[in-house]
């Protein structure tokens, strides 16, 4: 079954579509009984607008392109997507902040053998699972570099999100070498943007133990 997101902000105006308004209706009691503690309920029932979500977000972060990353994960897990995308409150977005640093570059960073280490030691935990919260994820630091260094790192996100987007990744074990090829590849890409050394590197790979 397809789950359909309704969006529903003070801005619409339901009499607009009866059909949305009906489905709302089935559930009044249950949507009336919400906490009214949250200035921005209180204002739309005040207009009569009962219905509206409990903290509607900025619609540009659904639209624009984006990463999105899980709020508990066993792993650093961020993904990228242009397309227009709605979720519950346990996942994170990460817009564009400015056109010299581009999305896929960060993207890379973030899902690189140095900021997992990062997260697990900086970040939070739950158990063996990674909190990829609000804090840390203002916290991490991206390094600035120029757009020729990034485009190494792009190019090998391009080239990993080709193949698992492939119809053959999920069942094909070749596939998923190749994936973890270039997994490695990114990898060296990052350390060597942060200048690491081989004892740095044997730390960060667990090689040291």
């Amino acid at each position: 079954m397809k789950t359909i997101w309704i969006y529903a902000t003070r801005e619409i105006e339901i009499e607009d579509f009866p059909n949305v308004y009906n489905h709302f209706s089935t559930f009044e009691k249950v949507i009336k009984s919400r906490s009214l503690n949250r200035g921005e309920i209180q204002a739309a029932v005040k207009l009569g607008k009962w219905w509206v979500l409990f903290s509607a977000k900025d619609r540009d972060s659904f639209v624009q392109p984006k990463l999105v990353c899980p709020q508990r994960s066993p792993r650093n897990t961020f993904a990228y997507t242009e397309s227009e995308w709605y979720s519950s409150a346990d996942v994170y977005y990460i817009c564009q902040k400015d056109q010299e640093t581009h999305l896929k570059y960060v993207m890379g960073l973030l899902n690189s053998s140095l900021y997992r280490l990062w997260f697990s030691h900086k970040g939070k935990r739950k158990g063996n699972l990674l909190e990829l919260y609000y804090t840390p994820l203002t916290q991490v630091p991206i390094k600035k570099v120029s757009g020729v260094q990034q485009k190494q790192v792009i190019d090998i996100v391009d080239e990993i999100l080709e193949i698992k987007k492939s119809n053959d990744y999920s069942r094909s074990s070749e596939q998923h070498k190749i994936a973890s090829e270039c997994e490695a590849h990114l990898d060296d890409i990052v350390a060597r943007l942060y200048g690491l050394t081989d004892a740095e590197r044997a730390i960060i790979e667990g090689r040291d133990r």
